[in-house]
């Protein structure tokens, strides 16, 4: 075991490890220590993995949370617009009145800002929510009109996306949530 050497060592030069130069640093069983300004930063191997992990929650995070924003905004534009496959999917082969397209894209363009921008965790949280109900809703009704697709395309990429909803919400950074 590495014994951490205090300040009071280091300042009266009993360390026989401390380097002359300040901002030297000196290699001590695997673990390396930096002096800067007397004041000691000790890292490991598994300080250098656990930045490697948050690294990579960092760009999981980033990847799920553009594709997501993404496909829920121009799908909620797409509904806004009242385009022509929208129509026949939502409003002649499941059965809802055509207002619902404009409700529905409403809300998707806004769920869509909410998760983008910076701030506002709570509102982050319904937004999460609220697009979660929105696809795994939408896969059902899919099932339970028997309109699924070619391969159940329209169920398959309903699920994928709450999928990407709960991996996004999973991954967010702390000044994300409602916790920060």
């Amino acid at each position: 075991m590495v014994e951490q050497l205090t300040l009071n060592q280091r300042v009266q030069g009993s360390s026989p490890c401390a380097p002359t130069n300040p901002f030297q640093s000196v290699n001590l069983l695997g673990i390396r220590a930096v002096f800067i300004g007397g004041l000691e930063r000790v890292s490991s191997r598994v300080w250098t993995e656990e930045r490697a992990t948050l690294k990579a929650k960092v760009i999981g995070y980033w990847i799920a949370t553009a594709i997501l924003v993404f496909s829920i905004g121009s799908g909620g534009l797409a509904e806004l617009a009242h385009l022509q496959g929208n129509v026949e999917g939502v409003v002649q082969v499941l059965g809802y009145p055509s207002y619902f397209l404009t409700i529905l894209g409403i809300w998707k363009v806004l769920g869509a800002i909410a998760i983008a921008v910076p701030r506002f965790p709570r509102l982050k949280e319904w937004a999460y929510a609220g697009i979660f109900f929105n696809v795994t809703g939408a896969a059902a009704s899919h099932i339970a009109m028997g309109d699924y697709g070619i391969y159940a395309f329209h169920v398959l990429v309903n699920l994928f996306l709450a999928v990407l909803v709960l991996v996004s919400w999973a991954l967010r950074p702390q000044s994300r949530t409602s916790a920060a």
